[in-house]
């Protein structure tokens, strides 16, 4: 006899569909691709820097070079808050629906 996977058979008998996803298990994936995306762009980040740092000729002023980095920084906080949003978005779909007035008014405030 086959109990999906499972040595014995189960003690009580609940179809998965009836099964519930924890809400934790749902958000904690959330969370780790946000953490990750944070780590690869600062990682980007940092060897854009050295990069330019090594490589910076005599020439270059530094009030370009400062300019530079506050722009990159700005880019990558942009970055980073739309993937925050994104994820936001993501976790009220899920937990309330396509369809839902309140997952509607996230998509309208997540596009303005």
């Amino acid at each position: 006899m086959h109990f999906m996977n499972c040595l014995t058979e189960p003690f009580f008998d609940i179809p998965t569909t009836q099964v519930c996803i924890p809400r934790l298990h749902m958000t904690q994936d959330i969370f780790i691709k946000l953490i990750r995306l944070l780590e690869d762009t600062c990682h980007q980040f940092d060897l854009q820097l050295t990069y330019m740092f090594t490589r910076q000729e005599e020439s270059t002023s530094s009030s370009s070079l400062k300019t530079l980095v506050v722009a990159k920084a700005k880019m990558a906080e942009a970055q980073e808050s739309s993937a925050v949003l994104e994820a936001a978005v993501t976790y009220v779909v899920v937990e309330y629906g396509e369809d839902s007035p309140i997952t509607k008014m996230c998509i309208q405030q997540a596009r303005t």
